[in-house]
């Protein structure tokens, strides 16, 4: 369905926002995920290494660019959610990169172990976790971004540096595999994944519904994918494997929802700002318009039940303004013959 504002005698018909694909299309997603998944799996088997730095990179790469569409985007949008997500994630995409070149095998912080990498992961999914808990809540509030970025930064400092200096909980033991934090510290993470899902869901009238349904998927991968993060023993094993293949999925719902759409349908991020000017819009020309039934003696007026009601009592529940009393001139004189009136420019 079109969405159409209304503007005193005229509409402006918009687009629909949700674009239906071709059956070609289609196929040609579909072809183009089962190179992708197969490719990455045979990668996998000559190289495990190459295959987690593929995978990181992409989730890094969405991140950055969910980044760039909201900062790039951000005096367009009424709402501060997109923004917010954005800087979130670009954050988050920090903590992975670091987290990439920890991981087993890449040599580039001697001295550590299996554990790092670990700490690194669960540090950045309690950041990402959070702050999709916390977005929705900026469709009706204001984000200060002079407050915002360097709280992130700060986080991020101090979380990093209680993983490099050894003070974060393990969550890797050679030998043993996962620790009780890092497994529970998982379940955590899922839970305000799915707090955040129905977060989204209370305010899903602030969404397209195209970009509603990916966003909810890309949470349901995400939960997902950590469920298999709390089942391996070897970081190179099946679940481990198994929890960055959904880890793709997420991310490409993501790329999908915000940054595909933000860029070729970006009036599907601002839909219901246009539906409620609509119908703002609209109850204004009503309230207008309407033919009102007032008494040509004492000037009440009727409303819908047949109640008779003073004109400012009418008015105020009609419409956004207020009333304040005063006199005027004929009727003061009519009222207090022979007192001389004084205005509220001699006072």
């Amino acid at each position: 369905m079109a969405v159409s504002i209304a503007h005193g005698e005229k509409q402006v018909a918009l687009p629909d926002p949700v674009i239906e694909l071709s059956n070609r299309a289609r196929v040609g997603y579909l072809l183009a995920g089962i190179f992708i998944v197969v490719g990455l799996f045979l990668i996998q088997r000559i190289d495990y290494l190459l295959f987690h730095n593929i995978v990181e990179l992409l989730s890094i790469l969405v991140a950055f660019s969910v980044f760039l569409f909201a900062w790039s985007s951000r005096r367009y949008l009424e709402s501060d959610f997109f923004v917010f997500l954005g800087i979130a994630l670009l954050f988050v995409a920090v903590v992975d990169f670091i987290h990439m070149l920890a991981y087993y095998g890449m040599g580039v912080f001697p001295g550590y172990d299996k554990d790092l990498p670990t700490q690194l992961w669960i540090i950045g999914r309690y950041i990402k976790a959070v702050s999709l808990l916390a977005a929705p809540f900026f469709f009706t509030l204001k984000m200060k971004k002079e407050i915002v970025f360097p709280a992130y930064i700060v986080l991020v400092v101090v979380m990093l540096g209680l993983a490099f200096i050894r003070i974060f909980p393990a969550c890797y033991v050679e030998g043993t595999g996962l620790t009780t934090f890092k497994i529970v510290s998982e379940y955590i993470v899922c839970l305000i994944y799915s707090l955040a899902a129905y977060t989204m869901y209370l305010k899903r009238l602030f969404f397209s519904r195209r970009v509603y349904l990916l966003l909810q998927a890309f949470l349901a991968a995400s939960i997902l994918s950590e469920l298999s993060f709390t089942l391996y023993s070897d970081v190179y094993g099946f679940f481990n494997m198994f929890g960055h293949f959904l880890k793709i999925l997420a991310f490409f719902c993501l790329f999908r929802g915000i940054v595909h759409v933000g860029f070729y349908q970006p009036y599907s991020l601002m839909f219901l700002e246009l539906k409620s000017r609509e119908e703002a819009t609209q109850k204004e020309v009503k309230t207008l318009r309407g033919i009102i039934p007032i008494c040509s003696s004492c000037k009440k007026i009727r409303d819908d039940q047949g109640a008779w009601n003073q004109v400012e009592v009418y008015v105020r529940e009609h419409s956004e303004a207020e009333f304040s009393h005063g006199i005027c001139p004929d009727c003061f004189h009519r009222l207090y013959p022979g007192i001389k009136m004084v205005s509220e420019d001699q006072t």
